[in-house]
């Protein structure tokens, strides 16, 4: 920042000074100027244009502070309205707005959501308290967000849900890389006998859906099917599986 600056203040300077000297040099074709006169007006109109553009710096210099610190307050409002205050992983409110963004990728590349659920979560908050359950949802955000790519995008989705976004990855990337994931949570223990562990439902699209809207219901309904199996544990999305999971649920 500060060599830029010094730039900035080297070609006001330049412009300043060539601006004066290029007023002399008019001044110096009228006849009949006395040649020390000649000489003073140079000297002057060069200090002028030196010292205006110092000026001129100075206040350029601080209306670039003001425009840098109200783009930190804009970002920072930013980041408060697309952060998690527990987490600190992308909310709800991001998760909305890229899903738009992404029906506008429909085609360029496969995508792969995968919806995440932390079994039994109620009941750290029951036996061990709600500071325990917030040390649960924190440890699993973190092991999500170390074990994703660049490119992919970790969401809380709400309560204990998280949504992960894994980009140019089809549905076979997608269920590698969230197995990978939940046997990383599996090493979170936050009691004797009491490790934790998820639930994952895996969809992709265009293989599983051509709207985002239909990518969500399915992913979720993955979760479901993966609730049914006796949790922990990775799924795909399967109608007769499903039904059959629902019919024993109830």
């Amino acid at each position: 920042m500060k060599i830029k600056r010094l730039n900035l203040f080297i070609i006001i300077l330049t412009l300043g000074i060539t601006a004066g000297l290029f007023f002399s040099y008019i001044i110096s074709t009228l006849n009949g100027i006395d040649s020390n006169v000649l000489n003073l007006i140079m000297l002057g109109c060069t200090l002028t244009g030196a010292t205006v553009s110092i000026v001129n710096y100075f206040i350029l210099d601080s209306i670039i502070d003001k425009l840098n610190t109200s783009q930190k307050i804009v970002e920072g409002y930013k980041y408060k309205a697309f952060t998690d205050d527990l987490t600190l992983l992308l909310n709800r409110r991001a998760f909305d707005k890229d899903m738009n963004a992404y029906l506008d990728k429909k085609g360029v590349y496969p995508i792969t959501m995968a919806f995440i659920d932390i079994d039994n979560f109620r009941m750290y908050n029951n036996k061990y308290g709600h500071t325990t359950g917030d040390i649960v949802l924190k440890g699993v955000a973190s092991e999500l967000k170390a074990n994703v790519r660049k490119c992919d995008r970790v969401y809380r989705y709400g309560g204990e849900e998280f949504v992960i976004i894994f980009e140019n990855a089809d549905k076979e990337k997608g269920l590698v890389l969230s197995d990978r994931i939940r046997q990383r949570v599996n090493g979170i223990n936050i009691a004797p006998g009491n490790s934790v562990s998820v639930s994952i439902g895996v969809a992709s699209c265009p293989e599983d859906a051509d709207t985002i809207k239909d990518l969500i219901k399915i992913a979720d309904d993955a979760l479901y099917c993966a609730k049914g199996k006796g949790k922990n544990v990775v799924s795909i999305f399967d109608k007769m599986e499903n039904k059959n999971t629902a019919e024993n649920l109830y």
